[in-house]
C-alpha cells in the first residue's frame, strides 16, 4: 500500500506553516532599516522640503521647516533601537 504524504483530504500530515511577522517583530524591522538609513532618509526630507520650498516660491517655508523637523524627529524616534 502507498501512502500520498501531503494529498488532498489526508490529515495525517499538516501543511508547513509560515511565519506570520508580529506587530513587534514588524516595528523591530522598521527600526533596523530606519536605523541603517536614517541619513538618507533625512536628506530625502530636506530635499523634498526644498522642492516644495522652490515650487511654492518659500510663501509656506515656516510649515514646511516645522514639517521637515516633525518627519526627521520620527524618524530619529524610530532608529532609536534602545528606545522600543
Amino acid at each position: 500500500m502507498m501512502q500520498h504524504w501531503g494529498c488532498a483530504g489526508d490529515s495525517s500530515t499538516p501543511a508547513p506553516r509560515q511565519e506570520v511577522p508580529t506587530p513587534m517583530g514588524l516595528m523591530d524591522k522598521v527600526r533596523g532599516m530606519f536605523g541603517q538609513h536614517a541619513d538618507k532618509i533625512e536628506g530625502g526630507i530636506d530635499k523634498g522640503g526644498d522642492f516644495i520650498d522652490d515650487k511654492t516660491g518659500g510663501k509656506y517655508a515656516d510649515q514646511v521647516d516645522k514639517g521637515q523637523d516633525a518627519a526627521k524627529d520620527a524618524v530619529r524616534k524610530l532608529s532609536d533601537t534602545d528606545n522600543p
